[in-house]
């Protein structure tokens, strides 16, 4: 009898080791894709938290400015109405005007000038006009009288036909004007001047504007009401008054904010700055968020411009549990992506099983351009990453980070029953640089620094570049500047560094320059001389000469950071 062997069933001969590979490889780009799906849907969650998070905290510093601002303009507005008050009480005469305003000016603090003026010999017969006031000069306090500087009442005494115009401020005060004027510049006090009025009623004549009570303070004081905020590097802040005038500006100094108080900005400029609105930041050309918030009634704004940080862990450390994006989030998705595209495209090839000449370079030109479109995607996402900073530093970009250092530097040396810490500003001037070799770089230029005038101790002045293996000094100038005598050098020097080529071409270099006070072994600690800088705002580069040229390199930010007895300024190439 003959056997017969019966035929495979159509299902069990299909199962060939493509069919298997085919199978499991669907299984595993179904599973995988699930991943992805949910990874991605976790970033943009993380995402949408960090900007959200990154809006509010933009937000909320540029309230707690405005705010901050206000809480000390009120202190000093009270300061005045507490003067009007006292003189609507006594009996006018040159004696009772003078102590009452001694008296006014020693309860209050931070005004610049504090006094009153009178209409027509209102303060006695003997005077046409009388307009005593106190000026306050840290902790020195000075009698004297506008009447001898100028007609106040009339239209003499002003620096420019502007001022003339519009900021005769007794005529205005005396009119109903009550609040802050428009800066003018005060034959008085020879400086730009802010100044805030109140008409004076005697307590027979209260229908009669008796005088005014004036209180004033310098552009130079809202400069560092806002810098005792933190806006992060390459944050800045702008104050405008009613008037639409800046007072302020973070990316300009006082000059050029003089300079340009008869240009009134924009209102379509100042209608930029609504609440939360995301716009272009045109110092670094990244995103930023716009805000603007009122500085209680004066008619004052604050309008601040602060990055959108992504993967700024400081701004949420108020809360640990909070998931946000950061540098590394970004390459993982990345390269997943690019995996999830090779691992469908591979499937459905093998689906198709297509047999032709062609078929192998079109599956080599997809995967060369798959893995292209991610390693470009990587490149962007690295040059696009925030900046590196070494470890236990502190970079130093406005006056706020600076004071916070002071107070917690003194608050330990105490602890460690260290003697008290000196803090000496000092200034460094860019000219040069020039690249040795891979490791050596001579650098040169002008450092300054500046110390009391009288201090009890001797200190020696000067500084050391601990890195360099030779330093040439030559003293530049030496001379007083209120109180503190400035002394300056010009240095070269040639230092030695270690640099990372290993992203070539892709690579950011940072150049460090570490400075030591000459005499490091006392508790002395270097910080920048805001003074000299009109912004230590990284990208402004502060410290470098306009027009700077490196060859081979371009200058992306330049800044100061700080550790315990040393100063370092930096630029990033």
């Amino acid at each position: 009898m003959k056997e017969v062997n019966s035929p495979e069933s159509p299902e069990r001969a299909k199962w060939t080791p493509a069919s298997w590979v085919k199978s499991i490889l669907g299984i595993f780009t179904v599973i995988f894709l699930c991943i992805f799906i949910s990874s991605t849907y976790s970033m943009v969650q993380k995402y949408r938290t960090t900007l959200q998070l990154s809006q509010q905290q933009a937000a909320l510093t540029t309230q707690k400015i405005a705010n901050s601002i206000n809480d000390k303009l009120t202190t000093l507005t009270f300061a005045a109405d507490e003067l009007a008050a006292s003189l609507h009480k006594i009996s006018l005469s040159k004696e009772s005007i003078e102590a009452t305003l001694k008296k006014s000016a020693l309860n209050h603090v931070d005004f610049y000038a504090l006094g009153v003026a009178f209409d027509f010999y209102q303060a006695g017969p003997q005077f046409r006009l009388f307009a005593p006031f106190i000026r306050q000069d840290d902790s020195k306090y000075r009698m004297d009288r506008v009447d001898l500087y100028y007609d106040y009442i009339g239209n003499t005494g002003y620096h420019s036909e502007n001022n003339r115009k519009n900021n005769n401020w007794y005529l205005q005060a005396s009119a109903g004007k009550r609040g802050w004027l428009a800066p003018f510049f005060d034959a008085a006090y020879q400086q730009y001047t802010l100044k805030y009025v109140l008409p004076l009623h005697t307590e027979t004549e209260t229908d009669k504007v008796a005088g005014i009570v004036f209180l004033d303070i310098g552009l130079e004081w809202v400069r560092q009401q806002v810098e005792n905020h933190d806006v992060g590097d390459n944050g800045y802040v702008i104050v405008v008054n009613e008037f639409d005038q800046i007072l302020y500006h973070g990316l300009k100094g006082s000059r050029k904010v003089i300079s340009d108080l008869n240009q009134a900005i924009s209102p379509a400029y100042v209608a930029e700055f609504a609440a939360g609105k995301s716009g272009i930041n045109e110092l670094t050309g990244r995103s930023a968020w716009f805000n603007k918030y009122p500085i209680g009634k004066t008619g004052w704004h604050a309008l601040s411009v602060i990055n959108v940080e992504i993967g700024k862990k400081h701004l949420f450390e108020n809360d640990d549990d909070v998931q946000v994006i950061y540098k590394s989030d970004l390459t993982t998705w990345i390269i997943n992506a690019v995996a999830l595209s090779l691992m469908i495209y591979t499937w459905i090839a093998i689906a198709k099983h297509q047999q032709s000449v062609a078929q192998p370079l079109r599956h080599a030109f997809i995967t060369s351009s798959l893995l292209l479109l991610g390693i470009v995607a990587i490149w962007i996402n690295e040059y696009y990453a925030p900046y590196p900073v070494q470890n236990n530093s502190l970079i130093l970009s406005n006056r706020a980070i600076v004071e916070q250092f002071q107070n917690d530097y003194s608050v330990t040396s105490l602890n460690e029953s260290k003697k008290p810490p000196f803090f000496v500003p000092t200034g460094l001037f860019i000219q040069s640089i020039e690249f040795l070799n891979a490791t050596n770089i001579t650098i040169s230029g002008y450092i300054w620094q500046r110390y009391p005038k009288h201090y009890e101790e001797i200190i020696e002045h000067g500084i050391i570049f601990p890195e360099a293996t030779q330093t040439a000094f030559t003293e530049a100038y030496e001379r007083e500047e209120g109180g503190e005598i400035v002394k300056g050098w010009y240095f070269e020097t040639t230092l030695r560094e270690t640099f990372d080529y290993s992203v070539y071409p892709f690579d950011r270099q940072l150049l460090w320059i570490r400075l030591w006070h000459k005499d490091f072994t006392k508790n002395i600690t270097l910080i920048p001389d805001f003074k000299s800088f009109d912004s230590l705002n990284p990208s402004t580069l502060p410290g470098i000469e306009r027009d700077f040229v490196l060859s081979e390199w371009n200058l992306s930010r330049a800044f100061f950071d700080i550790r315990v007895n040393k100063l370092e300024f930096h630029a990033f190439l």
